[in-house]
């Protein structure tokens, strides 16, 4: 599968520019965003347009079910159809789970966007190690581990709890 490129944002037409050295910030990192019911956890460059994933639940009204986690990421590719499969795996517990594809009419490739169960095993082991990755259209999406701790708060919120 190809390498993964973070940028399909503004940046991604300057990653051919030299570049001295790179900030700290400029390393990718997890961070968490909240607004109003709904909380999400980001992979990529903090405070720039260098997102290769969110993972982001709407806090269920009371009463409700638990919510489904929405897991974007943006891929290189063009999917054709409008639809894919994306392949899950923590540790050594795999998955899959379909995903809608939009056109990312800027840069000519995907917005991907798929729904997985919070009991979903692997969910459940991603918040035991802070461990997954997502491979779809080719692409392997591989981030460092997450901080167990973010992970937990935001299945708390999926769950309602």
């Amino acid at each position: 599968s190809a390498a993964k490129k973070w940028a399909l944002g503004p940046s991604f037409a300057s990653a051919a520019l030299p570049t001295l050295t790179l900030a700290q910030d400029d390393n990718p990192s997890w961070w968490t965003m909240t607004e109003g019911r709904s909380v999400s956890l980001h992979y990529g460059v903090p405070d720039s347009e260098d997102v290769g994933l969110i993972l982001q639940c709407d806090r269920p009204r009371a009463g409700a079910p638990a919510a489904k986690l929405k897991i974007y990421f943006p891929v290189e590719q063009r999917v054709r159809g409008g639809a894919t499969n994306v392949q899950m795996r923590a540790g050594t517990v795999t998955g899959n789970v379909p995903a809608t594809a939009t056109p990312e009419e800027m840069y000519g490739g995907s917005e991907l966007t798929a729904y997985v169960p919070v009991t979903s095993p692997v969910i459940v082991e991603f918040a035991r190690t802070g461990r997954i990755r997502f491979t779809a259209a080719g692409e392997l999406v591989n981030p460092a581990v997450a901080p167990v701790a973010k992970v937990a708060a935001l299945l708390k919120v999926c769950r309602g709890s």
